[in-house]
């Protein structure tokens, strides 16, 4: 069964926001470095089944904000790298 986090766009606007978001819902490894080239590196090594769920009113913040954008791109990335990982739009 897989794990189901929804992504806030609140909670992710800006690096550090960012990794403290996605230590507190992944099991991070201690050396994740907090930006988005060390969360796409240790999301295509992740090896529980995670999906982020992106409802359209996030997904519709996510669009006109720059960084939870480049998030958002970073997830979708792991997606292809990782079969563990995964991103639904409900």
């Amino acid at each position: 069964m897989s794990r189901m986090i929804q992504l806030d766009p609140h909670r992710i606007t800006n690096k550090q926001d960012m990794a403290a978001y996605m230590r507190e819902n992944l099991d991070l490894p201690d050396y994740f470095g907090g930006n988005l080239d060390a969360l796409y590196d240790c999301l295509s090594e992740y090896t529980e089944d995670v999906v982020f769920t992106i409802d359209r009113m996030a997904l519709r913040e996510i669009t006109f904000s720059g960084y939870s954008y480049r998030v958002l791109r970073v997830l979708e990335d792991s997606t292809r790298e990782n079969d563990h990982i995964g991103l639904r739009f409900i």
